[in-house]
């Protein structure tokens, strides 16, 4: 008689998650394809329905295996999640680093950012299940899971964080603002392109110059934005003027406005 294999308990030791092995022929051990397949099919799931209506047994039916053999890759729902919000993760950080490490080194902190603006757009709307998934269901996990998974988070905006920060220290971006502030405004609109971004409308590629031109030049018209920067730097000029005059001048300037006011009613 087979003997049923023991389920491990709350307590057992969590292990980091490990490569797939390979065994000594170079096929990839059944065991670890199993893995996967059951890590696809929580990707597929969570990519439409929320953590809570996601169950191991839904889970366990999408992937094509029984419900209490999902226990002998997982010991729970907790470390399964865990590991497929690593797996959704840690690969665009890597990519998001290679794509601002592939930039020139003569490069302007302007030219790196419009790279990563690019490089995360272009990965985020190819739409895979595992970025997709990640993104609609990291705030919904329990936060014991999210504490453990923090460390991948911060790597990804480690790499925004040195980008925003040597873009102020350059004189590229304003240094009266907040770099916390600007990051996670423009982290934030990166993120939930999935939610308004209309497959097929318009590219990645174009969206994301569109996005770094808001982010750097603003959404004020240009000969507008210019009228009125010549109107406060004449303004300025003005005042500065007036405030050399003496009290006499200022009467006599006063006077001839007025004149000049009502010769023109």
């Amino acid at each position: 008689m087979k003997q049923r294999k023991k389920q491990p308990g709350a307590n057992a030791r969590r292990e980091k998650p490990k490569p797939v092995a390979k065994a000594p022929s170079g096929k990839i051990p059944k065991s670890a394809l199993t893995r996967k397949r059951i890590l696809d099919a929580a990707a597929r799931l969570f990519c439409d329905r929320a953590y809570g209506e996601v169950r191991m047994s839904d889970i366990a039916a999408a992937a094509g295996t029984q419900s209490g053999a999902m226990y002998y890759y997982f010991e729970s729902k907790d470390a399964l999640v865990e590991e497929f919000l690593r797996a959704g993760l840690q690969p665009m950080t890597e990519y998001l680093r290679g794509v601002v490490d592939s930039v020139p080194q003569d490069a302007s902190f302007r030219q790196r950012i419009e790279a990563a603006i690019r490089g995360h757009l272009v990965r985020v709307l190819e739409r895979d299940d595992y970025t997709v998934g990640f993104m609609k269901i990291l705030d919904q996990a329990p936060a014991a899971v999210r504490e453990r998974f923090a460390g991948y988070p911060r790597a990804y905006a480690r790499v925004w964080r040195e980008l925003i920060d040597g873009a102020i220290e350059a004189g590229e971006l304003r240094k009266d603002l907040d770099a916390s502030v600007v990051r996670n405004a423009l982290l934030g609109s990166l993120v939930w392109s999935l939610e308004w971004y209309q497959q097929g409308k318009l590219p990645p590629e174009d969206l994301a110059r569109q996005v770094a031109s808001m982010f750097f030049e603003g959404m004020e018209r240009r000969n507008r934005a210019a009228s009125r920067s010549a109107r406060d730097s004449a303004r300025e000029a003005l005042m500065a003027t007036l405030a050399k005059c003496d009290e006499a001048t200022l009467q006599a300037l006063n006077g001839a406005l007025r004149k000049l006011l009502q010769s023109s009613s």
